[in-house]
């Protein structure tokens, strides 16, 4: 397959879980925990520190889970 174009469809099938819905001692976190960027909206916590999450019931990007590809290689 030298100097040959290879071209095909794939149906990739792997489900990537959505982002979750995290908390820190009981409360959403932060969308935005760097001071420095606008927008910073994390609250100040004390120790202990909980983090925890919702369960994921959805993938992302793709609720179906699953994306078709074009693939083009060159060898």
């Amino acid at each position: 397959m030298d100097n040959q174009e290879l071209e095909s469809e794939t149906l990739v099938t792997h489900t990537l879980p959505a982002p979750p819905e995290t908390f820190v001692n009981g409360q959403q976190a932060a969308l935005q925990c760097d001071s420095e960027v606008p927008g910073y909206d994390a609250i100040p916590t004390n120790s202990p520190v909980t983090i925890s999450w919702l369960p994921i019931m959805m993938s992302h990007p793709d609720p179906m889970g699953a994306q078709q590809f074009n693939h083009q290689y060159r060898s």
